[in-house]
């Protein structure tokens, strides 16, 4: 780990992003991918999810 850091540090001077990116604006994209990925969670079936409830029936 000691050999590794003073590597990175050089490497950080080479390696930064250009433009600095609005916290604000990056946000809103991680919340807007984040509630389409909950939406797509939400519609999609659950695999064997309706056995417990036909049995459930079959018993009375």
């Amino acid at each position: 780990m000691q050999r590794a850091v003073p590597v990175l540090r050089y490497l950080e001077k080479f390696i930064h992003p250009l433009w600095p990116t609005p916290l604000d604006a990056t946000k809103r994209l991680v919340c807007a991918i984040v509630v389409l990925l909950n939406i797509t969670l939400l519609f999609t079936p659950v695999p064997l999810s309706n056995v417990i409830h036909k049995r459930n029936l079959g018993k009375r």
